[in-house]
């Protein structure tokens, strides 16, 4: 039996966390959120997740510090995905370690970006549902 696919989710927004996290684990993921740049960092140094997404616009924080800082000690091959509201950050998080960006609230960029392979979930039929709008 396979593992579901560890994902952490780092958001200061609690309900963004609550809401994201429900997603990923409907398609299929096991979720672990974080509110703040140490406690995201106790989960990479302890959970090892396979995949982070992260906001960028943490309280308190350069925007890209916390890619940089994730990326300084997650595994080589743990995925990052950074998102924010303000598109203007996508190249600076890029240059920051970040492996992809989505412009916020953008679903179904972010599922593509989950199932294309070394991030799909351990069951196919959880990562393949759509989220249909209206």
């Amino acid at each position: 039996m396979t593992r579901s696919r560890r994902v952490l989710v780092i958001d200061d927004e609690p309900q963004a966390c609550v809401v994201l996290g429900e997603l990923l684990s409907v398609w299929g993921y096991d979720v672990e959120t974080a509110q703040d740049v140490k406690r995201a960092l106790e989960i990479v140094l302890t959970q090892e997740p396979d995949m982070i997404v992260s906001d960028l616009a943490l309280r308190g924080g350069d925007p890209c510090t916390i890619i940089r800082r994730l990326r300084a000690h997650a595994a080589e091959q743990v995925y990052i995905i950074a998102f924010s509201g303000w598109y203007f950050l996508r190249d600076a998080a890029l240059a920051a370690g970040a492996d992809a960006f989505i412009l916020k609230p953008d679903i179904d960029e972010l599922e593509h970006l989950l199932a294309g392979g070394k991030v799909a979930a351990s069951e196919p039929a959880a990562a393949s549902s759509k989220r249909r709008r209206p």
